[in-house]
């Protein structure tokens, strides 16, 4: 067979060189046929060079060129089943001529076709579950999953087909591969329109997925990407962000624990939203430099724990504002400890908790930044240097009207720091300076307090 294969191909050669149009035609077909084989199997070997060929050359290849269906393909047969969540049909084939409705029951093969008609929401989590846990897709294989295709053709493959984006319900995808440690490779999601929760910790948990699906959407909705791929400790780049207006909690999580991580994309919003960043990058332990954050405009909670636990973050990116919100800086460099300078605060107006925690746990961090408001308000500098052991010198502290907590454990743990700066107010505040230099073993001196302070 393989003589014939090769005789063929040398025979329709020549004809071919000779001018032949029908040669030409099926030498074509053959090498056309053979060679997207070849590159598939290459593929799914592992070789990484014939994967980038195939998603720059190939947009449809062997087992989806009509781009009609979504396929899950591992080298081994696998199984899966879901709890029936979506609310229209879904089909399936194992040879993409016999379609089978499918109700959620366990399907195993190597390779499985879908596509659907109708739907309007597949979600992996029922709304109002909040559960971590809760993973109705279940995929069992001992080896590595593909998910290939658009996303969409599970809602509508007919809409897809003619060029159409189907319409997503509140939380269509959420959590759908969650914990699916054997996936790595995710569809392609085309949506420019989003919903509130579309893919809320759709791929949290996705150990083995190295790439993410390009995410084209500009306009955000609540929670659309909120913990999308927490936990991908394999994901070393992040896909393109480039909405400019945000939606509450749009990016929470987002990368919370993604250790491969070595690059955060660009941010350029400059319409800030509650929550928008919180946790964004916490635990990105391979993450060496952040993005810019152009916002002048802030809101509460917006940069809350960005980048807490990024122990390779070497420098902090500036942070222009001058209006603060509530909590808006509250814990976001906390763990840093490769960071070494602190950007500049130019605020002078302060907000309960703006500062809190956001430098605690900096180890490497030698010069605080200037601090120039003289009016305090609740916790507003809590815990902000705590565990910083190579602060030399503490920021003056000119503010003359304190308020509850504003001060505690403001340095504590800060074993290298020699001198405590001047505290000028005689009219004190609730547990205003409470442990604030506990555990300051270097410190010369008690801070100079004015006689008769009072409560």
């Amino acid at each position: 067979m393989r003589e014939n294969y090769l005789e063929a191909l040398k025979w329709y050669g020549k004809a071919a060189d000779m001018g032949n149009a029908e040669a030409k035609y099926k030498i074509g077909k053959i090498l056309w046929e053979e060679g997207k084989r070849y590159l598939q199997e290459s593929w799914e070997q592992g070789n990484a060079d014939a994967g980038t060929f195939i998603k720059e050359n190939l947009r449809c290849i062997e087992e989806n060129d009509d781009c009609e269906y979504l396929v899950f393909k591992s080298p081994k047969p696998f199984s899966i089943c879901s709890k029936k969540l979506w609310d229209g049909i879904i089909e399936y084939s194992l040879d993409k001529v016999n379609w089978h409705e499918w109700s959620g029951e366990s399907i195993t093969a190597d390779t499985i076709y879908m596509r659907g008609c109708r739907n309007s929401v597949i979600t992996g989590a029922e709304l109002g579950e909040l559960s971590s846990f809760s993973r109705p897709w279940h995929f069992k294989t001992n080896d590595r999953l593909i998910c290939r295709g658009n996303i969409e053709t599970l809602l509508d493959y007919k809409l897809c087909v003619s060029g159409e984006h189907p319409p997503m319900k509140e939380g269509c995808y959420r959590s759908m591969f969650k914990g699916c440690t054997s996936l790595s490779e995710a569809p392609s999601l085309p949506a420019t329109k989003l919903t509130d929760l579309c893919y809320y910790a759709m791929f949290e948990g996705c150990t083995s997925l190295k790439e993410a699906p390009s995410l084209p959407a500009t306009e955000l909705a609540d929670s659309c990407y909120k913990s999308m791929f927490k936990g991908c400790t394999s994901l070393s780049e992040a896909p393109s962000l480039p909405a400019t207006e945000l939606a509450v909690s749009g990016y929470e999580s987002m990368f919370e624990g993604c250790t491969s991580l070595s690059e955060a994309p660009s941010l350029p919003a400059t319409e800030l939203a509650t929550y928008c960043y919180q946790l964004m990058f916490e635990g990105c332990t391979s993450l060496s430099e952040a993005p810019s954050l152009p916002a002048t405009e802030l809101v509460s909670c917006c940069y809350c724990a960005m980048f807490k636990g990024c122990t390779s973050l070497k420098e902090a990116p500036s942070l222009p504002a001058t209006e603060l919100y509530l909590a808006c800086y509250c814990g976001m460099f906390e763990g840093c400890t490769s960071l070494s300078e602190a950007p500049s605060l130019p605020a002078t107006k302060l907000v309960p908790s703006c500062y809190s925690a956001m430098f605690r746990g900096c180890t490497s961090l030698s010069e605080a930044p200037s601090l120039p408001a003289t009016e305090l308000v609740d916790f507003c500098y809590s815990s902000m240097f705590e565990g910083c052991t190579s602060l030399l010198e503490a920021p003056s502290l000119p503010a003359t009207k304190l308020a509850s907590e504003c001060y505690s454990r403001m340095f504590e743990g800060c074993t290298s720091l020699k001198d405590a700066p001047s505290l000028p107010t005689r009219n004190l505040a609730a547990f205003c300076y409470t442990s604030m230099f506990k555990g300051c073993n270097s410190l010369k001196g008690k801070p100079n307090l004015p006689r008769d302070c009072f409560l």
